[in-house]
């Protein structure tokens, strides 16, 4: 999923609960208006955008309303559906693009998150644009671990494997011998599917995810830059400092100094 803009603004975050034994009656979202309704429980269906099927909805399904999409219009007459809904003003008339259906899998959060904004919109105190940025980020972020886990059940589980395990041991001295073996590949096998299914070889998903969390460290913490290199997983300040400008064209010291001024 590529960047998105920032909405122009946050017009409105409430709560809904629809009624027993009837259906909502359901409305066209009109240019630059752009909506995020998030199932909080029950259940309810939303019309499909091509040709007249529903598509279902429970709890923690996210819908996210482009202008000319259809609120949602049908609802189980016995359990009925609640939503969290937030709405934005938007610069494009046809809206920001963002996928239509994705999942927020923790329900507990969004109530909490539901009862959080619904209690500060009433604070005419508190920064409006505060809580647009803080609402977009938070919905856009889950939306890309939907997507995320989405793209992996389609690799091999080999693949999968190997990706997961270079999330979560990026910082250990991993080897792609040690890779290969979790894959149950031999290593010229395992580079060849990767570059068929994710255009990169294994070596380097391991660098850029070491990369990616070093440039947060950079930039969001005062630590040495020698702290952070080995802590992310190089093998010293000279490999970090290599593999950096190669993939971002200045020293770490460059980057967090470019990076600082800018803030």
């Amino acid at each position: 999923m590529n960047p998105v803009p920032f909405p122009l603004s946050l017009t409105d975050v409430f709560s809904y609960r629809q009624k027993g034994g009837r259906n909502p009656r359901p409305f066209i979202l009109s240019p630059y208006c752009e909506w995020v309704e998030i199932v909080t429980g029950g259940r309810g269906w939303v019309r499909e955008r091509e040709g007249d099927g529903w598509h279902e909805l429970l709890p923690g399904d996210m819908v996210w309303q482009a202008p000319g999409d259809e609120s949602v219009g049908r609802s189980d007459f016995e359990n009925p559906f609640r939503t969290f809904v937030v709405k934005f003003r938007v610069r494009d008339a046809l809206g920001m693009g963002m996928p239509r259906f994705s999942k927020w899998p923790d329900v507990e959060e969004i109530k909490l998150l539901a009862h959080e904004t619904t209690r500060l919109i009433l604070d005419e105190a508190f920064n409006r644009e505060v809580m647009r940025d803080y609402l977009f980020s938070k919905l856009v972020y889950q939306v890309h671990l939907h997507e995320r886990s989405v793209q992996m059940t389609r690799y091999p589980a080999p693949i999968a494997a190997v990706i997961q395990r270079i999330e979560n041991d990026f910082a250990q001295p991993l080897r792609l011998e040690e890779l290969a073996r979790d894959s149950g590949w031999s290593l010229p096998h395992l580079h060849a599917e990767f570059q068929k299914h994710l255009k990169i070889p294994p070596h380097q998903m391991l660098i850029q995810r070491r990369l990616r969390v070093a440039k947060k460290r950079l930039v969001s913490t005062g630590e040495a830059i020698k702290t952070i290199a080995v802590e992310c997983g190089f093998a010293n300040i000279a490999a970090f400092s290599h593999a950096f400008k190669a993939h971002t064209g200045q020293t770490p010291s460059e980057y967090r100094a470019y990076c600082l001024q800018r803030g």
